[in-house]
């Protein structure tokens, strides 16, 4: 979803999107995006909403095709990048100008930005459940074991 800066309203934009998007060779569907886009200065905007996810991938334990479900808070600053040309010296971030997302000078990418946080906080381990017990192994039959020095025993004994 695309919100070109010139839409963008001087108080408050509704935002609600929808999408999906691989990581991986997992499937993340993004079943929903409610949030707000706002002003924060002249050429600086703040979004904040509820995102609703579900992971579809291999559980960890088990190997087993598992849902994850999860819920989450965004809040990020945005805004257009500034072409380099305009500094005639060099600029040194900042702390917190790590914290914002340069987009195109036109437009937010907003499914873009949605995807990259969701990224961030996908779970390492994935689990079926908390108590998954893992891959269930069969159980082999005993077979006799010979001893590896049993060839040099018959040797010796001749």
């Amino acid at each position: 979803m695309k919100i070109f800066y010139k839409e963008i309203d001087e108080d408050v934009t509704p935002v609600d999107t929808a999408f999906s998007f691989e990581d991986g060779g997992e499937t993340v569907d993004v079943k929903g995006f409610n949030g707000d886009l706002m002003k924060a200065g002249e050429d600086s905007y703040y979004l904040r909403g509820d995102i609703s996810v579900t992971l579809h991938c291999k559980c960890d334990r088990c190997m087993k095709p598992t849902d994850i479900d999860l819920q989450q808070k965004i809040e990020v600053s945005v805004q257009p990048e500034i072409d380099s040309s305009d500094f005639a010296d060099e600029y040194e971030m900042t702390d917190d100008d790590g914290e914002i997302y340069l987009t195109d000078p036109e437009f937010i990418d907003l499914d873009d930005i949605l995807r990259q946080e969701v990224i961030l906080q996908l779970p390492l381990k994935r689990l079926c459940s908390n108590d998954c017990a893992g891959v269930e192994h069969k159980e082999e039959k005993e077979t006799p074991t010979r001893s590896p020095l049993a060839a040099l025993e018959a040797l010796k004994n001749k």
